[in-house]
């Protein structure tokens, strides 16, 4: 939908009476610091899909880089190649809408699959760039999750261990309550962290699990959906409404 409102903004810009000397300084070099810019921004807007607790900081790990300077390199190389080719690639003719293009046309290009082999043990191969692009994908996603993991299970834990002596049911009501501050949370999300909690008093297995380990469980959650800042101070916040001593 972005790309869409992207390229049908293109069109009427393209469309506007615009002064040879207001548009003197979008010459073809110029071009690709902005064209770069959105595609940068595309595969910005990826990482926040898959890293909702923390997206400034997965793009600020060298496995976000790299991801974020392909999705750039691929707009430039579209620009590049609208430039050197502009009658077989039909390229606009108005550099706004050849920047926005490039920018945003360049990942749906290299997503391209050709055609899909089926494995016999039901694993689907694609066949064309996108093949390329998922491998590389799927290896930074990994490398990210990994230093991620790291980072949320000592923040986790470290929360935990300190409500050891707690039983849970006795925080549970006020976890439960601390989602109301989120006045923007979507409602699919919030139906979804009720049902986490509640299975932690709710389900037979779960209740059997030491309560530390319930500590964890309910702090994974917040921390996925609300980032380190919101899940502290949850956690700070419980801490002292069970009056328990930094």
């Amino acid at each position: 939908l972005t790309i869409l409102l992207l390229l049908v903004a293109a069109d009427l810009l393209a469309h506007l009476q615009v002064s040879d000397a207001a548009c003197s300084w979008l010459t073809a070099p110029g071009l690709y610091a902005p064209t770069a810019l959105i595609g940068a921004l595309v595969g910005f807007a990826e990482l926040v899909s898959r890293y909702r607790d923390a997206p400034w900081r997965v793009a600020m790990m060298p496995p976000g880089l790299v991801f974020i300077g392909l999705n750039a390199f691929a707009a430039g190389l579209a620009l590049f190649l609208f430039n050197e080719f502009p009658k077989e690639l039909h390229a606009p003719d108005h550099p706004v809408m050849k920047v926005i293009l490039a920018g945003t046309g360049a990942m749906v290009v290299v997503r391209t699959k050709l055609f899909t082999i089926r494995q016999p043990g039901g694993t689907d191969v694609a066949v064309g760039p996108a093949f390329i692009l998922d491998t590389m994908l799927s290896a930074i996603n990994r490398e990210v999750d990994r230093r991620r993991a790291q980072q949320r299970m000592t923040s986790v834990a470290a929360r935990a261990a300190k409500l050891s002596a707690v039983n849970y049911t006795h925080a549970h009501d006020f976890l439960m309550a601390s989602l109301g501050a989120f006045q923007n949370l979507d409602a699919d999300v919030s139906q979804k962290l009720r049902d986490d909690l509640r299975r932690l008093v709710d389900d037979a297995q779960l209740k059997a699990l030491p309560d530390e380990v319930k500590f964890l469980i309910a702090g994974y959650s917040i921390l996925t959906e609300f980032g380190d800042r919101a899940f502290d101070v949850v956690f700070t916040s419980l801490e002292k409404y069970l009056k328990i001593k930094p």
